[in-house]
């Protein structure tokens, strides 16, 4: 099966994030923001110069995101509240590579910028690293 069929059939976005070499060691998580409020959860450290694969899934009904990340070494997986659970409409960023700063998930109560997402959302779901 290929990974595309696997994700397809976990429901699950999926992401590639390619770790700095100087960033070994350091923790990479979710920033999780609502109504401008940043709540930081979920994560693991990384290793520099590795490439993390990254399956996000979204779970609506139970108001979750569940995710799982495999580096060389590490598998990583958890389970966040679902910062959206409030947004009347949403946007879940396409496939592919993606970098700490980045949102993978954004929302609105009546509307939600998603190119160029230049202005803050009202939930949003981020990617970050945290000094070890």
């Amino acid at each position: 099966m290929s990974n595309e069929e696997l994700t397809k059939l976990l429901y699950a976005s999926r992401y590639t994030i390619d770790i700095p070499a100087e960033l070994d060691g350091y923790f990479l998580t979710f920033d999780a923001i609502v109504d401008g409020k940043t709540t930081r959860g979920g994560g693991s450290s990384v290793e520099g110069g590795s490439t993390i694969t990254l399956l996000l899934r979204r779970n609506q009904q139970a108001r979750k995101i569940e995710y799982c990340w495999l580096d060389r070494n590490t598998v990583a997986r958890g389970i966040l509240d679902d910062p959206l659970s409030g947004a009347g409409t949403f946007s879940v960023k396409e496939d592919g590579a993606i970098t700490p700063g980045d949102w993978v998930l954004r929302g609105g109560r009546k509307s939600v910028q998603v190119y160029p997402a230049d202005d803050p959302a009202e939930f949003e779901l981020r990617l970050a690293f945290d000094d070890p």
